[in-house]
């Protein structure tokens, strides 16, 4: 879960499902417990986060004390990133960055 909501605030730019509440409001922790227990994936997903909501969808329906099928939340997010013309290569930034040598490297 904690995935899904990581990615749909990457993707708006804000928890927008918070609406106004901010972490100073008193009682913002369990404010946020009541929001997340009546929260769904067609309230989560929205705006840039709509392409997510299948795979909102799916985690929202595994019980606590069930197995999640890794497998399928795999494909659907791999879904997603064909869809937005993503090449999902597992190439990132960092591991074809060519970090300079230290003087002490020799």
């Amino acid at each position: 879960m904690s995935l899904l909501y990581m990615l749909a605030y990457i993707l708006n730019g804000s928890n927008i499902w918070l609406g106004d509440l901010k972490p100073t409001d008193a009682g913002y922790f369990r404010k946020v417990g009541q929001i997340k227990k009546q929260l769904t994936a067609e309230k989560l997903c929205v705006h840039e986060a709509l392409c997510l909501k299948e795979f909102a969808s799916e985690v929202f329906r595994i019980g606590f004390y069930e197995q999640p099928n890794y497998a399928k939340l795999k494909h659907l997010l791999t879904k997603v990133l064909l869809e937005q013309n993503q090449i999902p290569n597992q190439i990132f930034d960092w591991s074809t960055f060519k970090f300079p040598r230290l003087k002490s490297e020799g």
